[in-house]
């Protein structure tokens, strides 16, 4: 069996886990690495980190796609790139609402600001103010 780039093997099984990725057997006697940034479309700490939504152990069984075949004949592995994807449209609908709450946060933040310092307790006098000039002079 000769891989070739872009092939898909479906229902392989992990044989071993890295802190880096997983080691898929896609034909008997056959592994590739599917390294950690191509797990998962979301952000992995580690492949076998259990905390994670995504966990990873031996044994299990994933789909894969063929993504380079380097020079020493070493085969790279991709789950991600059989993920569906998100669209660009809902991508951007969801930054534009991110954006839109930082904005309304630092207004608030403003706001919040202004509010204490037109009610602070101490008076206009620029002796008061921490911004006040003064002058020491040496005896």
């Amino acid at each position: 069996m000769v891989p070739t780039v872009g092939d898909i093997y479906k229902n392989c099984e992990i044989k071993s886990v890295a802190p880096y990725g997983v080691f898929v057997e896609i034909a008997p006697g056959r592994e590739g690495l599917c390294h950690i940034s191509e797990l998962s479309s979301n952000w992995l700490p580690k492949a076998e980190d259990v905390s994670s939504a995504i966990a990873f152990k031996v044994g299990d069984r994933v789909d894969v796609k063929l993504i380079e075949v380097n020079e020493k004949g070493q085969l790279r592995l991709s789950r991600k790139a059989l993920l569906p994807e998100t669209t660009s449209e809902s991508s951007s609908a969801e930054q534009q609402a991110s954006d839109l709450a930082e904005e309304s946060t630092e207004h608030s933040k403003d706001k919040i600001s202004a509010s204490k310092l037109a009610n602070s307790p101490k008076g206009d006098s620029a002796e008061d103010s921490p911004l006040s000039k003064r002058r020491f002079t040496r005896d």
